[in-house]
């Protein structure tokens, strides 16, 4: 802080000086002397109190300062946290993708697979038919002769 003299102490001086060295001293001179003393009080005082709201405003403005740098701190912190969680969901979602992919081709096969145990099956069925059929015919020729 800023560190100053304030009242009526350059006036007293001043008068003291001319008072006490120059006893003849012009009255004039004198209150011209102690006007400007005065003017230097007032000037004084109010130097100390610009200093003083100065002060109190770079108070509140480092006060604002800090309180803006943990805001800026904390939604720093916040923003790491949803790139790191962005980045999870990302590594999730190709590996939910693959996965798809996977039961898609499997389920593809399978597909294929079944289809063709049902051609089996229907072939199957044909053969079944025929071979009854022609049991059948073996079984009258046999019961004709």
């Amino acid at each position: 802080m800023l560190k100053h003299t304030e009242g009526q102490a350059i006036g007293d001086t001043t008068s003291s000086v001319i008072q006490g060295s120059m006893p003849g001293v012009d009255t004039e001179a004198y209150s011209d002397l102690t006007e400007m003393a005065d003017v230097l009080n007032k000037t004084n005082s109010i130097m100390t109190e610009q200093i003083a709201m100065l002060e109190t405003e770079l108070g509140r403005t480092k006060s604002s300062e800090k309180t803006a740098t943990e805001r800026l701190a904390k939604i720093s912190k916040t923003a790491e946290e949803q790139a790191l969680s962005l980045t999870q969901l990302s590594q999730m979602n190709k590996s939910l993708k693959t996965e798809r992919d996977d039961t898609a081709r499997r389920l593809q096969d399978l597909t294929a697979e079944l289809s063709t145990i049902h051609s089996s099956k229907e072939e199957i069925a044909i053969a079944l038919k025929r071979s009854e059929d022609a049991m059948r015919r073996k079984e009258k020729e046999c019961k004709l002769e």
